[in-house]
C-alpha cells in the first residue's frame, strides 16, 4: 500500500485523481498506526528522489491543511506524523538537514493548547527547535508555519497566539533560535497592529 501511494503520486494526470486523494490520506493514517516504520522508509526514500511535480503531489497528502475551520487548525499535525516515530524522524534529519527538516515541517505539529486557553510550543517541534535551530532553512519553513494561506474572518486571534510562545523563546539555549524569535514576535506585532488599523476603518 505504501508502494501505491508513491505510484499515485507519480500519476501524470494527477488533476483526474483528485477525488482519490482523500482516500489515500485515509490509507496513510492507518499505514501509520499498523507500519509506520515502512511507511515512512517509502515516503520517505520517495521524497529524497522526487521531481517537483511529485514532491508537490505528495506534499498535498501529508501535510496540514491550510485551510483553518472549527475542526482543522494549522497548527495541528499533518497526515504522517506519529508521536511514536518522533525520534526516526528526527534521526533521519540529521543527515542532509538543510532539505530535510523543511520536509519534516510540512507535518509536524507547531502548537498544543494549555488548559487556561493559552498555547505553547508542541513538544516534537520544541525538540526540532533543539536539534535543528541553527538551520536556516528549519527556522524559514517554521516562519511558513505560522502563517496560513487561507483565513476567514479576522487573522489576530490566530496571530496573538503565537506570542507568548515566541517569548518563551527569548531564551532559547539556540542563540538562532533566540534571534528568529525576537524578530517573527516583532513581525507578528506589526501585523497584527497594521490588520487591527484596517479592521477599524472597515
Amino acid at each position: 500500500m505504501s508502494n501505491q501511494i508513491v505510484r499515485f503520486c507519480q500519476l501524470e494526470d494527477y488533476r483526474a485523481s483528485l477525488d482519490q486523494e482523500r482516500i489515500f490520506k485515509v490509507i496513510i493514517k492507518l499505514l501509520l498506526d499498523e507500519k509506520p516504520v515502512i511507511l515512512w522508509r517509502i515516503l520517505s526514500s520517495f521524497f529524497e528522489i522526487a521531481t517537483p511535480q511529485e514532491l508537490y503531489f505528495l506534499k498535498n497528502l501529508i501535510d496540514v491543511d491550510n485551510y483553518s475551520s472549527d475542526d482543522v487548525s494549522w497548527n495541528d499535525s499533518g497526515q504522517l506524523f506519529s508521536s511514536a516515530m518522533e525520534s526516526e524522524y528526527l534521526s533521519w534529519a540529521k543527515n542532509n538537514s538543510t532539505v530535510r527538516t523543511p520536509f519534516l515541517c510540512l507535518f509536524f505539529p507547531i502548537l498544543e493548547k494549555n488548559e487556561d486557553g493559552t498555547y505553547q510550543w508542541h513538544s516534537a517541534t520544541s525538540k526540532m527547535a533543539e536539534a535543528f535551530g541553527t538551520v536556516k532553512e528549519f527556522r524559514e519553513a517554521l516562519s511558513t508555519r505560522l502563517q496560513p494561506s487561507s483565513w476567514s474572518g479576522s487573522i489576530i486571534p490566530y496571530l496573538k497566539q503565537y506570542l507568548i510562545p515566541l517569548k518563551e523563546w527569548y531564551e532559547h539555549p539556540v542563540q538562532e533560535i533566540q534571534s528568529w524569535a525576537r524578530d517573527t514576535h516583532r513581525t507578528l506585532e506589526r501585523e497584527i497592529e497594521r490588520d487591527r488599523q484596517q479592521e477599524s476603518r472597515n
